[in-house]
């Protein structure tokens, strides 16, 4: 058995690892309520940008190449929202483990490419699926200038027909501490998904055209969709290492309450050996 005094250094190490859990889970817990609030401001952007979307022309939402669905589809893309760093508990294996499934059900006549944006999600599907892409460890820190990057990447491949349909992949934060794996179709977008049209009034004058409007406009919206992806991706992320980093802390408590028994049974045992030995010189100088 060990000694006090080993149980008291055990003792000390856990209250130093109870420090870091703890202020971990704070700062995650932080950065969760920021991403949050952006994700209120991008929600009443994209309000408004669904009420723009009404005044569109039909023709140019039609004959646009990202409405154009093709069939039969051959080549799919997915793209893999993922967290940088781990202490999260299953986030990111859940979500391979799910793209996996999904890749071996949806399965072309070719292999589903794979794009991985975070570098967790890379390290887990390097080894089970064609990578081709990586576009680095963005998802602590979302941007739309990033989003926007990834937007124009994927839309151009779909363009000049490299894939059949663009995918992407993320953890869908659901309440404040559940998070469940998302597969949703990017491109080609759905005509019907648009909000209903609304007549425009001859004198009404919209600059550079409204041909070139629907454009400018289903362009942003697919930017959006993509920043929104990532802040949500990266919300589900602080709020599993918020739960992570709760469970760990209420786990080191139990060790050290169960250290700090030990360690009083060990300065009892050892209080005990020494009366033992003092009464036994005793009755030896008796003797």
């Amino acid at each position: 058995m060990a000694t006090a005094r080993e149980f008291g250094l055990r003792l000390n190490r856990l209250r130093n690892t109870r420090k870091v859990t703890w202020t971990m889970k704070l700062v995650s817990a932080n950065k969760l309520r920021k991403l949050q609030e952006s994700q209120r401001t991008l929600d009443a952007f994209s309000q408004r940008l669904k009420r723009l979307l009404k005044y569109r022309s039909g023709t140019a939402v039609l004959e646009d190449p990202r409405f154009q669905a093709r069939n039969p589809v051959k080549r799919r893309l997915v793209v893999v929202f993922s967290g940088d760093r781990g202490l999260c508990g299953g986030f990111n294996q859940g979500l391979g483990r799910h793209v996996m499934h999904w890749v071996g059900e949806h399965g072309g006549a070719e292999p589903c490419r794979i794009h991985c944006l975070g570098r967790r999600g890379h390290l887990f599907l390097r080894d089970r699926a064609p990578v081709s892409v990586v576009y680095g460890s963005l998802s602590m820190r979302p941007t739309y200038s990033d989003a926007v990057r990834i937007s124009q990447d994927l839309q151009k491949r779909f363009k000049a027909a490299e894939v059949d349909e663009v995918w992407m992949a993320w953890n869908r934060l659901r309440g404040a501490l559940s998070q469940e794996p998302l597969m949703e179709r990017f491109l080609p977008q759905d005509p019907e998904s648009l909000p209903p049209s609304a007549p425009v009034s001859r004198w009404t004058l919209i600059e550079p055209g409204l041909d070139r409007l629907s454009d400018l406009l289903i362009t942003r919206a697919l930017h959006v969709r993509v920043y929104a992806a990532m802040l949500e991706n990266a919300s589900g992320e602080q709020s599993a290492r918020v739960l992570a980093m709760d469970t760990a802390s209420r786990n080191v408590d139990d060790l050290v309450d169960r250290c700090i028994m030990d360690r009083n049974r060990a300065r009892q045992a050892a209080i005990t050996r020494e009366l033992t030995e003092i009464m036994s010189g005793a009755e030896a100088l008796k003797g």
